[in-house]
């Protein structure tokens, strides 16, 4: 049994001295070395009183650093908890006196340790030779003082250093296994790698054989990403790496041989005829000319205009707008401004407004101050966080804003217009490394980018009038037909047929995938000098040096061939790829236009598969995608709307197609006399009502006494809501969002929703809610169902109705003569009722209002929520313990071998790695001096859960979002999603 405790080179943790006498002295010493690694140990035993079965040691003691303390005679547990029970017993019975003890033979009065530790081999001839140190029994906190005295120590064995390094990897690997989320890819695991090298031992082994921790997790998508679109965007930009061997230079039976990547086939689908399309819908609905618009003589064409057709589009209208919602609005939003992961602090709003030439001064005048009216980017990928070319077009207040601001602070730089009216100047990234940025003026737009290829190619869509564009293009131009801006529209997002070929293509594909394992080369050396530093902590070994240690890869610090590709600068951790640039700020693809002219034949299978897993997906067609945000009519509400064109084939939403109403029309939606906490609603097409009635017309219908008739009067709408209550049973993952969760393991077509809208009526209180083609007739057959006196029992099932003021019924169902449960049945407003909590105060239906987009929707209503608040909170708190167990995952190398607090090691992250995780509010301890402990969420074997305090504020996916809904609907040649949210402000 083994209790590890590390020191280091790393965080002090001052042990509490006092002045007690030596307790025990550690005897049977041996000294250890390694002298290829450099590494000593000093090994020893003592004997400390009491049956405990650990003591806690500092971390660093003197001469004596990362010191182990573990258990040298294991106990006979059966016979020692024996002894403790029959000990208790007595004690509670008061057979022989409170102070009895178990029999002698089971009474434990002292226990031998071993104690390891790490020897300081940097002292000269008068380094100590003894330190005394205090250990602490962490149950009764007794102290013992150690005096450990080597100085005559007899000569070890190089297998100790082997077992106390994967006795040490094993503590690190157990931290690991706690991750909620697959860590492949983090420093400590890679540092778990390296030790296994370094110190000839498998780090697979120390994995249990059933984990599948770290293997890939399908599943169906969230019904809110569903509705709200997130899914049909995930399915159609298919931004999933290839899958496929690291890239050596050599495989299996010799070289691996390259092929031209023009032989590479990307998506063969044709483009939709959008000519034609555009004419057609044009004719149909011919737009009125808006008045005072611009004529074709003005000089400052359309953003769009200068955008070439295959890059993704960004086009700000009200950039003050923006960067309220996006930097200074809610916790929620801020989240989606990451554009990466949102757990991980990346930089990407100040890393690429650095990589454009803009000081924090020029970024303030451009995003804050009102030099730019409005401005679109384009880029070629959506890889921000790896790194891409980004391309700035602001259209500024006047023709001479350019000039006059800023053509002065570059004649200060020395910088000149070329031919083509393009100005260089260095980025202004503190780690540009040489780095530029280029400038340009049209008129009154303003040109910025980070390629000059990509800057000269939107200057000459500018001067050509756009001829060749993006914006000129009927691909274009139809979707804005589809998704047309509005006055309170804010921006847009487009990404073109063309792009998403370009994205998708073997290019792109390969580029990310030579990029990515560039990038896990050069982590995992950071990852092994971090390893050497805790080691051997005075050294700063070159990169050659590590990789003939074993503390990195041999294959890990070349590219193939090319032997000089990565360089390392040892005092630094800094990492840099001659053809991919530093680690934490990687070159975008395009640097390597030239070397992707041939490929392996690696890299052409896993493309190969990556095409065959995927072609299903596209049909017919290939799907643009247009976004477009909105303000809404009140302060602090927006909606962002969707459409796709067509839709992915062979996906989820195929299931949902079927069983909803396409095209158009409204949604008749109740209106409550006070908001429920959420609601689920679907317009159902007619042949969906008359399977549910078909379904009820036997034996169904003779137990409820209800005509067949009377269900033909339903539809199409119907919906579900929730009302505040504190569940026993969650569905999802518990929280609000997951309300109307979607059955993961039911894949057969309708029982993914049914099942969980099944399980609701019987885990919360919630109501059914029915639109009804005549509410009088309903009545009737209600009326002629509850006078039916003919006993209806089947099988074990009992029914009884009862007459309520109005138009409401009781309906009780009694079960096996066990179980009652009791539903208000009613028509109100032209709905029928039918709700779960007849005796609490009913939701009643004051009305209807139209819905949102017509085929299923969702609305949230925060505020309504009370009595289940702790129960939100407490799922809220479980995602951000996973969050804070990942981040403290992330952090731990920085802090366990360089000493630093969470700021520093979180600055040392994003400086040396380009990303450092986004930790929950609250202090990082350390926990027996190995491992990190959250304040207020616990550590990876110690799960804390804070009390949900009414005064704390918001938290979780709705925090600050007073409501918000998610809706769509499927329409013939495509599918229109729309989310919507106001925040209090």
């Amino acid at each position: 049994m083994l209790f590890m405790f590390a020191a280091g080179h790393a965080p002090a943790f001052a042990a509490e001295v006092t002045e007690t006498a030596v307790t025990a002295v550690v005897t049977n010493c041996k000294i250890h070395r390694d002298t290829k690694l450099g590494i000593t140990l000093v090994t020893g035993k003592v004997t400390l009183p009491g049956d405990a079965i650990y003591w806690r040691p500092p971390r660093d003691a003197g001469s004596l650093s990362q010191i182990e303390c573990i258990i040298d005679d294991e106990p006979d547990w059966e016979k020692f908890h024996q002894g403790k029970r029959q000990a208790a017993a007595r004690h509670e019975t008061g057979g022989h006196g409170a102070n009895a003890q178990p029999p002698a033979s089971t009474v434990v009065s002292s226990r031998t340790f071993e104690f390891t530790a790490m020897l300081d081999a940097s002292g000269g001839a008068g380094r100590a030779t003894s330190v005394d140190f205090e250990v602490t029994e962490p149950e009764s906190d007794t102290i013992a003082k150690i005096r450990w005295d080597w100085t005559n120590a007899a000569n070890g064995d190089a297998g100790t250093i082997q077992k106390w390094a994967t006795d040490r990897a094993h503590m690190w690997m157990s931290q690991l296994l706690q991750l909620p989320q697959p860590s492949g890819e983090s420093l400590l695991r890679s540092m778990v790698a390296a030790s296994g090298r370094v110190f000839n031992f498998d780090p697979d082994l120390l994995f249990p054989d059933d984990d599948d921790r770290f293997g890939e997790r399908a599943g169906m998508p969230s019904l809110l990403a569903l509705t709200g679109g997130r899914a049909a965007v995930d399915e159609t930009l298919q931004l999933r790496e290839l899958a496929g061997e690291r890239r050596s230079g050599n495989k299996a039976g010799g070289e691996d041989k390259t092929v031209p990547l023009s032989s590479l086939k990307g998506v063969g689908v044709k483009s939709h005829p959008f000519e034609k399309m555009l004419a057609d819908a044009l004719a149909q609905n011919p737009p009125a000319k808006k008045s005072g618009a611009a004529s074709s003589s003005v000089l400052t064409p359309a953003l769009a205009d200068c955008v070439p057709v295959d890059r993704a589009f960004f086009h700000v209208m009200k950039p003050a707008a923006i960067r309220s919602l996006l930097l200074d609005g809610s916790p929620s939003m801020r989240r989606i401004a990451a554009l990466a992961n949102s757990d991980m602090n990346m930089g990407i709003f100040e890393r690429y407004s650095a990589s454009l030439g803009l000081t924090p001064q020029l970024a303030k005048m451009l995003w804050e101050q009102g030099l730019a009216e409005e401005y679109a980017v384009f880029t070629p990928d959506l890889f921000f966080a790896d790194g891409t070319d980004v391309t700035l077009i602001a259209r500024t207040p006047s023709a001479h804003s350019f000039d006059l601001l800023l053509k002065p602070l570059l004649a200060l730089l020395g910088s000149a217009p070329d031919k083509d009216g393009i100005v260089p100047l260095p980025s202004a990234a503190p780690d540009a490394n040489g780095a530029r940025a280029w400038w340009a003026s049209r008129g009154d737009l303003v040109f910025m980018s980070t390629n000059a290829a990509e800057l000269r190619h939107a200057l000459a869509l500018c001067d050509a009038k756009g001829a060749g564009s993006l914006g000129r293009s009927a691909e274009f131009r139809y979707m804005l037909f589809k998704l047309p801006d509005t006055a309170s529209t804010e921006g847009r997002v487009y990404l073109s047929d063309p792009f998403l070929r370009r994205l998708t293509g073997p290019g792109t594909k390969i580029g990310q995938f030579r990029r990515t394992e560039a990038r896990l080369r050069m982590e995992a050396i950071v990852a092994g000098a971090l390893l050497r530093r805790l080691d051997a902590p005075a050294a700063r070994e070159s990169l050659e040096t590590l990789a003939r240690l074993g503390y990195v890869e041999k294959d890990a610090a070349n590219n193939g061939a090319d032997s000089n590709d990565i360089t390392f600068a040892p005092g630094t951790l800094a990492v840099r790829s001659a053809a991919f640039g530093p680690l934490a700020r990687m070159h975008p693809l395009s640097a390597q236009a030239g070397a992707l002219q041939n490929v392996t034949e690696t890299e052409a299978a896993a493309y190969t598969r990556y095409m065959e897993r995927y072609s299903d997906f596209w049909r017919e067609f290939f799907d643009p995608i247009a976004l477009r945000l909105d303000a809404g009519a009140k302060p602090g509400a927006h909606a962002l709307e969707t459409f796709i064109l067509p839709l992915l084939d062979n996906t989820i939403y195929n299931t949902l197609r079927e069983l909803f109403v396409t095209g158009g029309g409204t949604v008749k939606t109740p209106a409550f006399e006070r908001e429920p906490v959420a609601m689920f609603s679907a317009r159902l097409p007619e042949e969906m009502w008359v399977k549910i009635a078909g379904s009820f017309e036997s034996s169904e219908q003779r137990l409820f006494a209800i005509s067949g008739k009377f269900f033909d009067l339903l539809g199409p709408s119907a919906h579900l809501a929730l009302v505040d209550a504190a569940p026993v049973v969650r569905t999802g993952a518990g929280g609000a969002a997951d309300m109307f969760a979607i059955s993961r393991q039911f894949g057969g077509r309708d029982v993914m929703l049914a099942v969980p809208a099944v399980a609701l009526a019987f885990t919360r209180p919630c109501q059914l809610v029915v639109e009804l083609d005549d509410p009088k007739a309903a009545i009737k057959y209600l009326e002629s169902a509850a006078a039916y006196d003919r006993e209806r029992d089947r099988d074990w099932v009992r029914v009884d109705w009862a007459k309520r003021a109005g138009n409401e019924w009781i309906l009780s169902l009694t079960i096996a003569g066990m179980f009652s449960m009791d539903y208000s049945v009613r028509v109100e407003n032209g709905f029928l009722v039918v709700s779960n909590f007849p005796w609490d105060p009913p939701l009643r239906v004051t009305g209807s209002r139209a819905g949102a987009l017509n085929s299923v929707s969702i609305d949230y209503w925060p505020r309504a929520m009370q009595l289940s608040l702790p129960s939100d909170f407490a799922t809220a708190m479980k995602t951000e313990r996973a969050q804070a167990i990942a981040g403290m995952a992330n952090l731990y190398p920085w802090m366990y071998v360089l000493g630093l607090d969470k700021d520093a090691a979180s600055a040392a992250a994003l400086r040396t790695l380009g990303a450092a995780p986004v930790l929950p509010k609250g202090a990082l301890t350390w926990v027996d001096n190995q491992a990190l402990d959250h304040e207020r969420l616990g550590s990876a074997w110690d799960a804390k859960l804070p009390e949900y305090d009414r005064a704390g504020g918001d938290f979780g996916t709705f925090d600050s979002v007073t409501r918000a809904s998610a809706s769509m609907q499927f329409e013939d040649d495509g599918l229109r999603t729309r989310v919507t949210w106001e925040t209090a402000r």
